[in-house]
């Protein structure tokens, strides 16, 4: 274990190289003999376990705190020891972490109101300090990633409520690189045929569109050097979980009948005015050329800079055919954004840390999760005093669900479910609204 928590600091020290490397070995020497003699169903110790959700939140590039947290979240547990000691050792902030962690608890929807309880303390404690919340589900990630030496229907009912809580939560907060990971494992572990099926088609089409994903990365990187532009490009594949809701949605069985399954990513240096606000100027002037070279598919241009997501996530969209030369009629999804967007996208909340002293408006995005959060505790407040079956169905629907963003005609956005109807646009502007309500027209038509 000592070579993998070298590991650990050496990623660590890449991101900030002032973490005490002190502070850290002195949690895993305790985290390690306190774990001593406990195992996972694996068979693996436990320690190991702990020192992988730290590692996860390194990826995240979180604060000491946090991964001094990550290391010892099982202890109380496990162990004899007491969040006290963990005070007395390792200070108030760790203990406090620590603490909210335990109380948490796992969720448990197969037993009724094991679910509504744990939801009711996880949104407190997120109030309280979001951290908990990454460890949390780096924790889980970690748990989902060994699922395999868990019996068979305990895999399923773990998949099903990390796919209807935890993967809402990563997105809602931003984390979107845990998310996907998520999310594809779930799909894993729930429907294993679907998902050995996709896999092999994304081989076989790999294999008749041979170097497919180069192609366009190296198209895009010589015609942006062409264009005078400094940029990091990256092509993929999108994730397994999304083709398949892709497929879903259309009726498809075939990852041939669809489109839109190529992604490339364009990220460009950051730059700031005086005030610290970023400028953003050249993303639309990109865009403005990638339109002009390759042919863009109408209505599929999303402009989340000037109009973020409500958990802070700014990137322009895209599709356009022709990029790479051997497949022509090939949609491909381009996502434009700064390296600070970027960052913000990949780290989500956890972003904050990174960025605590910057100016700008970044503060703002974080209001918006802050604004969240406080919806969510204000739910939960009625836990155990309501219907809580009803109130938790409503709850995934407008908390935990995927979400539409809708233009009022004064271009405010208004965040809604994606089952929102025209009355459900009524009532968000203003209830009187939604009353009066007798018609709606939506880009133009009658609808």
């Amino acid at each position: 274990m000592q070579r993998e928590f070298g590991n650990l600091l050496k990623r660590v020290k890449d991101y900030n190289s002032s973490m005490s490397e002190k502070n850290l070995a002195a949690a895993f020497a305790f985290a390690n003999k306190s774990y001593e003699g406990y195992k996972r169903f694996s068979g693996d110790p436990l320690i190991s376990h702990t020192l992988e959700t730290a590692k996860i939140l390194s990826t995240l590039k979180v604060d000491e705190e946090t991964l001094i947290a990550a290391l010892l979240h099982e202890i109380p547990q496990y162990t004899n020891f007491k969040i006290k000691d963990i005070d007395k050792k390792f200070g108030k902030n760790v203990s406090l972490l620590v603490s909210a962690f335990e109380k948490i608890g796992a969720v448990r929807s197969s037993v009724k109101g094991t679910e509504i309880e744990t939801l009711r303390k996880m949104f407190l404690v997120m109030a309280k300090d979001l951290r908990v919340v990454l460890i949390k589900l780096a924790d889980r990630l970690h748990n989902m990633q060994t699922l395999e030496y868990v019996k068979p229907e305990k895999r399923k009912r773990i998949a099903r409520e990390t796919l209807e809580i935890y993967v809402p939560i990563a997105s809602r907060l931003g984390v979107y690189q845990i998310r996907s990971t998520l999310e594809d494992l779930c799909f894993k572990n729930l429907n294993n045929n679907e998902y050995k099926n996709i896999q092999e088609q994304l081989k076989l089409l790999g294999k008749k569109r041979k170097n497919v994903i180069e192609d366009i990365t190296l198209a895009a990187e010589n015609y942006l050097k062409e264009k005078g532009y400094d940029a990091r490009v990256a092509g993929r594949f999108k994730n397994t979980y999304s083709i398949y809701k892709k497929l879903k949605k259309k009726g498809k069985t075939s990852i041939d009948e669809i489109h839109d399954i190529f992604a490339l990513r364009i990220i460009l240096p950051s730059k700031f005015d005086e005030n610290g606000k970023e400028i953003v100027t050249d993303l639309y002037r990109l865009i403005g050329h990638i339109h002009t070279n390759w042919k863009p598919l109408p209505g599929r241009f999303k402009d989340y800079v000037g109009f973020p997501k409500p958990n802070g996530y700014r990137s322009l969209h895209t599709t356009v055919i022709g990029l790479a030369p051997h497949c022509v009629k090939e949609p491909v999804e381009i996502q434009v954004r700064t390296d600070r967007m970027h960052e913000e996208a990949e780290y989500g909340i956890a972003s904050h840390w990174l960025y605590k002293e910057s100016k700008g408006n970044f503060r703002d995005r974080q209001e918006a999760h802050l604004e969240w959060i406080a919806n969510l505790t204000k739910v939960s407040s009625h836990f155990g005093k309501e219907n809580d079956e009803e109130i938790l169905n409503d709850l995934k629907v407008d908390l935990l669900q995927d979400r539409i963003f809708v233009f009022t005609p004064n271009g405010e956005v208004l965040d809604l479910p994606a089952s929102s109807t025209p009355i459900d646009f009524a009532y968000a502007i203003h209830t009187d609204v939604g009353n009066k309500c007798v018609m709606a027209k939506a880009n133009g038509s009658i609808i």
